[in-house]
């Protein structure tokens, strides 16, 4: 009789385990047929996910799967499992039919003859609220399982289904906020106008690059228009747009607010679009903007992938030469700036047009648009309170951390201070080492490395609006200054200073809005690398693993960052 029960479980557990492997090899095909747009192979998988999630769930629903739950050493497990089956279910009656119907009309979504359809927008509030609360229950389930006392095998795997079921619960609650904001936000209510920032990361600033141009997008119950188009350079005063805090003087100084091009010197998003809106508005006072879009050239490689090649002039801009093309190439085949800028003014105006002509690549253009949100080369803002306080919640707005979580907020913003566009070449790596944990107080070393991948060779042939103002601050060229900015953990401090190896020294700190900030000017020769480090310390309480924001620069940026030291 022992035997048989021994069998009947083993038979049983083997069963379930089948059945969630099954489950996840269909979901896995159903998000490969969604986005090759493949209905029937889409039908396919979910009718097999179905049955495979019903196998799991019967599984663990009767005496047996119950008897296991009370079980010494394996209880815990077996009741995870129970969980992960019934919270399995519940994912495949409610979400995935409302995800189909979402992906089923995404292609309609798009602008199509230069309008945007709001109307299909607004239809899928429904499905996709639907599919966020089932989500949500999910999330809800999965985190009343401590991992810790799983056993080994159960418990990588464990975490990582609940680090993707998070990661859907964040997407979708980023997709209801934007079918709620969009209709409105593209006109629906009335004309929007929107401040487009074109940020070029050759000449790097704190939210990504220096803002060159700028154009000014109307939004009309979804039609989109470009109008004026005007170079930062010509944005240029002396009057304060808009009062600075003593802590920002401090830090950036007085032009952060004259100087159009030095509105992004601050890495929080809303803080610089603020200003830039202000600059704007006060310029062309009966053609006020009330929200700004910023995108770099990056970020545009990524959206060429959608849209196919774009010629402009003699040049045809793909995703692969994008970024070398506009960051780089034109300034040898154009030498005179106010020239540069009537090429970037086309450019602004093909992609435009290019983009709300119609895009026959939806999830190209999606992949597109989700990768330079994440990497922060997409950014929204808007000047309504209320829309605000919505975008506030995702990174899409690049909003600068103030608030104290568990996991302490790091952060480390570049400036180019050569006045040039020698950051085309420049490259950086960041790392967090963890140093210590007492009682519940962290440390860590955080380290920026700059290099830069320029032939000391090459030097000589920079044209010189790339190698800037190197001879009026005593540099060789090639060189280049760089500005590197720590923003603290909030609440924490920022101990120690050290460059390239050198002794620690304290470091000079600036509070700002409950942030130390260090700044310190790294000078970084062709062909070689420059490091800082700094020691900072978290406050009690903020034992969870760090969390590091980086500038965006011209290629990805390296980073390691430890666990918690708790």
């Amino acid at each position: 009789m022992l035997l048989v029960l021994v069998a009947v479980v083993g038979w049983r557990v083997w069963q379930v385990k089948e059945a969630l492997g099954a489950s996840e090899d269909a979901a896995s095909a159903l998000e490969a047929a969604i986005r090759d747009d493949d209905s029937a192979a889409a039908d396919r998988a979910q009718t097999d996910l179905e049955n495979h999630a019903a196998a799991a769930d019967s599984g663990t629903s009767g005496p047996i799967w119950s008897t296991l739950r009370h079980l010494p050493l394996i209880g815990d497990d077996a009741d995870a499992v129970r969980l992960a089956s019934s919270a399995l279910v519940d994912l495949v009656r409610s979400a995935v039919p409302a995800l189909r119907t979402v992906a089923d009309q995404r292609d309609d979504l798009l602008p199509q003859d230069g309008q945007v359809p709001l109307d299909r927008i607004a239809a899928l509030r429904d499905p996709v609220a639907t599919a966020d609360r089932a989500v949500g229950r999910s999330a809800d389930r999965l985190d009343q399982v401590d991992a810790d006392a799983l056993l080994g095998p159960l418990r990588s795997r464990w975490r990582s289904l609940v680090e993707r079921v998070d990661q859907a619960r964040a997407d979708l609650t980023a997709a209801r906020a934007a079918v709620d904001l969009l209709p409105t936000m593209l006109g629906g209510d009335g004309p929007r106008h929107l401040l487009l920032i074109f940020e070029n990361n050759a000449e790097i600033r704190a939210t990504g690059g220096l803002p060159g141009s700028a154009a000014e997008v109307t939004a009309d119950d979804g039609r989109l228009s470009l109008g004026r188009q005007v170079a930062g350079s010509d944005l240029v005063g002396t009057t304060p747009v808009l009062p600075l805090t003593e802590a920002e003087r401090r830090i950036y100084g007085p032009r952060l607010a004259t100087d159009f091009r030095q509105a992004n010197w601050t890495p929080d998003f809303p803080r610089s679009a603020d200003l830039w809106e202000a600059n704007w508005n006060q310029r062309f006072p009966a053609d006020p903007v009330d929200g700004v879009v910023a995108i770099d050239p990056v970020a545009l490689s990524y959206l060429l992938r959608a849209t196919g090649p774009i010629t402009v002039g003699a040049v045809t801009l793909t995703s692969d030469n994008a970024v070398d093309e506009l960051l780089s190439n034109v300034y040898a085949r154009i030498p005179d700036p106010p020239d540069q800028d009537v090429f970037f003014r086309q450019v602004a105006a093909a992609v435009f047009a290019r983009f709300t002509s119609g895009v026959q690549d939806t999830s190209a253009l999606l992949g597109a648009f989700r990768q330079g949100v994440t990497e922060g080369r997409i950014r929204v803002q808007s000047s309504l309170p209320a829309e605000q306080g919505a975008l506030a919640r995702f990174s899409i707005a690049g909003v600068l951390p103030t608030t104290p979580t568990r996991e302490p907020q790091l952060g480390l913003y570049l400036v180019d201070a050569t006045g040039s566009k020698m950051s085309y070449y420049l490259r950086t790596a960041a790392q967090v080492e963890a140093v210590s944990c007492v009682d519940r107080v962290q440390r860590f070393d955080v380290t920026a490395t700059l290099s830069s991948t320029l032939r000391p060779e090459d030097a000589a042939a920079l044209p010189d609006y790339v190698a800037g103002d190197y001879e009026d601050i005593a540099l060789d060229r090639g060189d280049q200054i760089v500005t590197v900015r720590l923003y603290g953990p909030i609440d924490g401090r920022v101990v120690t200073q050290s460059i390239d190896g050198a002794t620690p020294k304290k470091a000079p700190i600036v509070e700002s809005d409950g942030r130390g900030v260090a700044t310190v000017y790294l000078v970084v020769p062709p062909g070689r690398s420059v490091s800082v480090t700094w020691r900072v310390q978290t406050p009690a309480g903020q034992t969870g693993s760090p969390q590091l924001q980086l500038t965006p620069g011209v290629t990805a940026n390296e980073v390691s960052v430890d666990p918690s030291a708790c």
